[in-house]
């Protein structure tokens, strides 16, 4: 059941990933930060993943290429469709030994006081597939699901507590992939 709120779609060509990939390779990445809601406060370990927020002109052409696999998303499961933005797509790149921890995505950081909501979805993009390990994994009732994406590809899943993810060490090469979140 919970696996059926789960969709692969393609989403962007192998130029487009090469395109997005090749105009933030030489951007001032960050670190990823992990937010500790029990006392406010946020952290970073060493085996994160680099993080950066995706230019507006590539933003664009996400928003764009999503409004429709957005509402068949919906539609498909007989539903209204309910994502009125999404976020600025954050990119998460990860090297040699640099991996993802289980978590849910309850984000905070997209609420910076001028924008109001709640993240329903979560569309997570691989934007290359040269590259050893970096799985990207659900903890579905109990069971660890892999999900293989090639270069383009997007899941599509609901952001709540029932659909922990992590994404596995990578082994060998760079992973890079974008987020966003429909609210």
């Amino acid at each position: 059941m919970l696996e059926s709120y789960i969709e692969k779609i393609d989403l962007l060509s192998e130029a487009e990933c090469l395109d997005i990939i090749e105009e933030h390779k030489n951007a001032s990445w960050g670190k990823h930060r992990w937010r500790q809601n029990a006392v406010d406060t946020t952290f970073e370990q060493d085996h994160d993943p680099s993080v950066l927020e995706m230019d507006p002109k590539w933003g664009h052409l996400v928003f764009k290429k999503l409004e429709a696999p957005l509402r068949k998303y919906f539609d498909d499961r007989g539903q209204d469709f309910l994502v009125k933005s999404l976020s600025v797509p954050r990119f998460n790149k990860y090297v040699d030994g640099q991996t993802m921890d289980w978590h849910v995505d309850h984000i905070h950081s997209l609420f910076d006081g001028n924008l109001k909501g709640i993240p329903i979805l979560s569309i997570n993009t691989l934007l290359n597939d040269d590259y050893a390990g970096g799985e990207f994994c659900f903890n579905l009732d109990g069971k660890e699901v892999v999900y293989t994406l090639s270069a383009g590809q997007s899941l599509i899943w609901p952001s709540v507590f029932l659909y922990p993810h992590h994404v596995r060490p990578v082994t060998k090469g760079e992973r890079q992939a974008f987020i966003t979140w429909g609210f």
